[in-house]
């Protein structure tokens, strides 16, 4: 006796709860995966070409139609094939494509027709294979139509992904909020990486938190860097005091990063009990509207979707203590000052607080 997985289960996709800015993600993971595992030929490329990573994403609400292009490595067939297998993981278990399900069910989950064409560096061919999910599980055939098209140039590298017969159709707020969290969710990747991410033609800016935050003196912004481990797994990260003009609640709370790509974060923070109130969405005080942070894991899990951590045992409470412990002076500051004046000599209420004295993040206390 086995444990079987019917067929029509990838008709279900369609129902999984993704949100449109998660499903688009597991298409940019898929491209900066790639291009992770091959930085060094690909970086020599780019320069060649005068050319970074882009991922390029394209909406037709007319057209009933979503194309996904990058200029990562590409795939040749073998790794075409490993990619349409459902749940096969990946040997990089560590990185962003961790399950093998992520670009099947997102594919899914946006239409019922998909077609990818891809082209692997170096290769003198290009695959191309369709998908209609209506077509397999009415005929119980999961052999897919593919073609191999010959006589391409070696340099070409590239992967199309292009769905239609849509099941979800995006309008106004709901594109805003695609483009503002894909924003947050590569922030790290636009920085370091150079990526460049495109909606609709344009290009997606990245933000720095750090920007956000109240500066001293000599212009360096408060915060406070820290690391802990948690049942062996390392995380690190910083607490920061936002100023005037960013101080809201919509800004404050704690973005949790993995892989260096945001699991959850802004526009919608995770606000640890402990610090922010038992609340679901924290208390409405000064706090809340102030203190922000990054928090930046190794090892934990993570959702099949790619938009929470699943905390094991007692994690999530040794972060809430390891946090409050880590951010007290943040967070009396933030109760405690006043924004109305000058907050360039921070009061020295806590009377032996070594904050002020030994981090070269904060002001001091002369």
């Amino acid at each position: 006796m086995e444990l079987g997985i019917g067929i029509d289960i990838i008709s279900s996709y369609k129902r999984l709860s993704y949100t449109a800015w998660h499903a688009f993600a597991e298409f940019v993971d898929n491209s900066t995966q790639a291009y992770f595992l091959n930085k060094k030929i690909l970086d020599e490329v780019f320069d060649e070409e005068g050319e970074s990573l882009f991922v390029k994403i394209e909406y037709s609400a007319a057209d009933n139609y979503i194309r996904i292009e990058d200029n990562s490595i590409g795939m040749d067939k073998s790794e075409l094939e490993n990619a349409l297998f459902i749940g096969r993981k990946t040997k990089y278990s560590t990185g962003r494509s961790r399950y093998g399900m992520g670009m099947k069910t997102a594919a899914c989950w946006l239409g019922d027709e998909w077609k990818i064409t891809t082209k692997k560096l170096g290769e003198n061919k290009a695959y191309v294979v369709h998908v209609d999910v209506n077509k397999i599980v009415r005929d119980k055939d999961p052999d897919l139509e593919e073609e191999v098209l010959t006589g391409k140039d070696p340099s070409e590298h590239y992967t199309i992904i292009e769905i239609k017969d849509l099941n979800q159709s995006f309008h106004g707020n709901t594109i805003h909020k695609i483009k503002e969290h894909l924003t947050s969710i590569y922030r790290v990747d636009f920085d370091t990486y150079g990526l460049q991410l495109y909606w609709q033609k344009n290009l997606i800016e990245g933000i720095n938190f750090k920007d956000w935050l109240f500066e001293n003196r000599e212009g360096s912004p408060y915060y406070k860097s820290f690391e802990f481990e948690i049942n062996s797994k390392k995380v690190h990260g910083w607490v920061g005091l936002l100023k005037p003009g960013h101080s809201s609640r919509r800004n404050a709370g704690f973005s949790i990063i993995q892989a260096n790509r945001v699991i959850q974060g802004w526009p919608e923070s995770s606000r640890p009990d402990r610090i922010f109130g038992e609340q679901e969405d924290g208390r409405n005080d000064l706090i809340n509207q102030r203190v922000i942070g990054e928090l930046f894991l190794e090892g934990f899990e993570v959702s099949h979707t790619k938009d929470k951590i699943i905390w094991m045992d007692d994690e999530l409470e040794q972060l809430n203590d390891c946090l409050y412990e880590e951010a007290k002076e943040i967070v009396y500051f933030a109760k405690e000052l006043k924004f109305k004046r000058a907050l360039l000599d921070p009061p020295c209420t806590i009377a032996n607080s070594l904050v002020w004295g030994l981090s070269s993040h904060y002001g001091d206390c002369r």
